[in-house]
């Protein structure tokens, strides 16, 4: 794919300079989305909200001037953490450290300092302009090293 001009920007997907998906961006960026629609999700103040489905189960809802939310699910600070982490390493670019440190008031080096060092020396993990991101050889076991990133 490389040679063909695509770039693998994150672990699933490969695209032409400037056709990345910006969609699947704002979930990998951990960034709050809005969900419209039966069975729609959304993302804000980290809180996740599932809407009701099917169709019509929602419409009368919205008809009875009712939210038509049916689950919300309120993250603990652990796991935005985590999440952040998750997230951030599908993307080619890795975590940013300055963004970290901003949503969070932690250094992830600190936070993970048992950890970083195993993933390092097994050349899963790299640092590139202030960035965490996974090496090459990381993108193709990623859910390897996203679990190291589980708190306890």
């Amino acid at each position: 794919m490389e040679k063909a001009g695509f770039s693998h920007y994150e672990v699933s997907n490969f695209a032409k300079k400037g056709w990345e998906s910006k969609h699947n961006l704002v979930y990998w960026n951990n960034e709050h989305y809005y969900g419209f629609g039966a069975g729609a999700s959304s993302y804000l103040n980290q809180q996740r909200y599932k809407n009701f489905g099917p169709i019509q189960h929602y419409l009368n809802l919205l008809r009875n001037n009712q939210l038509p939310i049916i689950e919300t699910e309120n993250l603990s600070f652990k796991n935005q953490i985590e999440e952040e982490l998750f997230l951030g390493l599908r993307k080619k670019e890795g975590v940013s450290l300055h963004r970290f440190k901003e949503k969070f008031n932690l250094e992830l080096t600190d936070l993970y300092q048992e950890v970083l060092p195993e993933l390092f020396d097994a050349q899963l993990l790299t640092f590139k302009n202030d960035h965490l991101k996974l090496t090459r050889k990381g993108l193709f076991l990623g859910n390897e090293v996203f679990e190291k990133f589980l708190l306890s």
